[in-house]
């Protein structure tokens, strides 16, 4: 009696045709690629970016990429590949939008005078690199900076001349104010004299008249000479209300003749 053959074992006759079309694809794969390689025709290529251009959903022009045949090899076919993908690939609305970067120091929080501890002792560094170190002294009083210049420094006695070798030095301070303008908020300029007896007759008003000269003689120094605006300006003039020191002895009186510029900060006015 024959024996019968169980179905699991029987071999469909087609199944081999399944296998071999596999092969041959991937082998004429291989030698497209092998032939791209080795040879390329400048036309063909160019048909051929344009085909894939319109597959990908792109332009035709801005997918031609141009390999030299005498020099390409695989790394420049694929990264032609990359390439012809990265211009193809649309733009998503979230990739279009960007984060806007604060380009300001006030944005920021980090202007030159956030910080006034560092900010006077930037301006004193200066001052001294200078040499006027011995001139304008430089002080933070609560939230203002002071940049004090006494009498000598810059006016003949009892005069609101100013002298030719304060030029420079008031041409400086122009400078560093006008570093941080944007971040002052008043650039107040206080005319001081010192105590004299004459001061006490009620009727007597010279001291208040040269303190007030003084100061403004210095604005007119800033915005003629140095290009300053006046709108930030305030002009302040103290006669000898407001001595720096005692005045007992004639050091102590040259210190209290003086002009203060005095900074105050746009920070703290809108906080």
């Amino acid at each position: 009696m024959k024996r019968k053959v169980p179905d699991y074992n029987k071999v469909s006759p087609g199944t081999w045709l399944t296998t071999y079309a596999d092969l041959m694809n991937n082998l004429l794969v291989m030698f497209i690629m092998l032939y791209m390689i080795s040879t390329i025709d400048l036309q063909k290529f160019k048909n051929l970016t344009n085909v894939m251009s319109d597959l990908l959903g792109g332009n035709k022009e801005s997918g031609i990429v141009l390999i030299d045949p005498e020099h390409s090899d695989l790394a420049d076919v694929e990264e032609m590949i990359l390439q012809i993908e990265a211009e193809t690939e649309p733009v998503t609305e979230t990739e279009a939008i960007t984060e806007p970067e604060p380009d300001t120091e006030e944005e920021t929080g980090t202007g030159i005078m956030y910080d006034l501890d560092e900010f006077v002792n930037k301006i004193a560094a200066i001052v001294r690199k200078k040499g006027y170190g011995d001139q304008l002294d430089v002080e933070r009083v609560d939230n203002y900076v002071y940049l004090r210049m006494r009498e000598g420094v810059l006016f003949y006695p009892d005069l609101a001349e100013l002298k030719e070798g304060s030029y420079e030095i008031l041409s400086l301070v122009a400078d560093i104010i006008k570093e941080a303008y944007n971040e002052i908020y008043k650039i107040e300029i206080c005319g001081h004299t010192a105590w004299v007896e004459i001061d006490e007759i009620s009727t007597n008003f010279n001291s208040w008249e040269l303190s007030s000269q003084r100061s403004l003689t210095v604005m007119r120094y800033f915005v003629a000479e140095c290009g300053m605006p006046k709108n930030k300006m305030v002009l302040s003039a103290f006669s000898s209300t407001e001595p720096y020191t005692k005045g007992e002895t004639e050091e102590e009186k040259a210190m209290n003749r003086r002009v203060e510029i005095r900074l105050s900060r746009l920070i703290d006015v809108e906080n």
